[in-house]
């Protein structure tokens, strides 16, 4: 299962990252050089907005597979996208299809990928909650 989806990842079209978790450190022990903070933070926001917008690409997809929505909705929870909320209500029901899957050895995934990144988002989901549960 690892070949496959680390041959399949090599395949897209990757979008490189210019912000490194040890330049994030470094800023942080800059020694009051307060540029060099901002530089790094500044590059640090753009791309995990960046990032957050590829994700949410992916998870609206109608295209994309089952896994790959719930492995996005994964990474938008963990983020705590507040942007994602919206879309992550419309498909609050999706479920990881693990009928399909072969799931042995592979760590803990949420089976309620959507749910579970609206808890982690937290307080700006509630609104777009009660909004779903007012409908049904």
């Amino acid at each position: 299962m690892y070949l496959t989806i680390q041959g399949h990842a090599q395949n897209e079209k990757c979008h490189a990252f210019k912000v490194k978790p040890e330049d994030v450190l470094a800023s942080c022990h800059a020694n009051d050089y307060l540029r060099a903070f901002q530089n790094v933070a500044v590059n640090f926001s753009a791309e995990r907005k960046k990032l957050s917008a590829e994700l949410l690409n992916i998870f609206k997809d109608p295209k994309t597979s089952n896994l790959d929505q719930c492995a996005a909705a994964y990474y938008l929870g963990e983020m705590r996208v507040p942007e994602a909320v919206d879309a992550l209500r419309v498909k609050i029901t999706l479920r990881l299809d693990v009928l399909h899957l072969d799931i042995d050895g592979l760590p803990v995934f949420p089976l309620d990928a959507t749910m579970d990144a609206l808890i982690k988002i937290g307080n700006p989901s509630i609104p777009a909650a009660i909004s779903e549960s007012r409908r049904e």
